[in-house]
């Protein structure tokens, strides 16, 4: 039977990632605005797939830049297809960060890399972005959604256990919000349930088996 990486909990984990939280909400907000400007400088309705590449595009560059100006903490990206965004912090975590789905962890469909992702399994050889299981990284996801004016939602930090190919194949260990850095309270996280997410759908769950 092959290792399984230890599951921390998610108000240590939450708190180890501190640093890292004012530079994810920069990029993504960064990433929302830019996409909303380019579409009102075309005097044209929000497409929500073009969008949702558009914020991933400059939250990366957000992130090779200004993240790391205002963190208080050195991450390493990784470089993935269709402007994937993808982090190493700590040597502890890889993190991925992708829209949400129902409120929920977006479903990995066919992509293998992504489907041993969610299962945290430790699989030797495994392709780029999957995993460091090597060095016994805890993978992680970082889910964010817009609102119906296309403003960014608070984030949500999930913890991966399993995803297929549909939604009911999809389960996590845990759900935690993030709170925002302007207004988070020390010790106070909050974690929901699946269900229980403020989260709602903003684009389709094969808009990006790669982020």
């Amino acid at each position: 039977m092959l290792p399984t990486v230890s599951i921390p909990d998610a108000e240590d984990v939450l708190k180890d990632l501190k640093p890292l939280v004012p530079a994810v909400y920069g990029a993504l907000e960064a990433g929302v605005l830019s996409a909303r400007e380019f579409f009102e400088s075309k005097a044209a309705p929000i497409d929500p797939f073009h969008g949702t590449s558009q914020v991933r595009w400059e939250a990366k560059r957000y992130l090779d830049g200004a993240g790391h100006e205002i963190s208080q903490c050195e991450y390493e990206r990784e470089n993935l297809s269709n402007n994937g965004l993808c982090l190493v912090f700590k040597k502890k975590y890889l993190i991925r960060i992708r829209k949400s789905y129902d409120g929920v962890l977006p479903v990995p469909g066919h992509s293998k890399v992504l489907q041993a992702f969610y299962h945290q399994l430790s699989f030797p050889f495994m392709p780029s972005g999957a995993g460091h299981y090597e060095s016994g990284l805890l993978n992680l996801v970082i889910l964010w959604d817009v609102t119906s004016n296309y403003g960014l939602k608070e984030l949500v930090l999930a913890c991966p256990k399993s995803g297929g190919l549909d939604k009911t194949s999809v389960e996590a260990h845990w759900y935690i919000t993030i709170p925002h850095p302007a207004l988070a309270v020390e010790g106070e996280p909050s974690t929901q349930g699946a269900n229980d997410l403020d989260i709602t759908l903003g684009d389709n769950q094969n808009d990006d088996k790669s982020s």
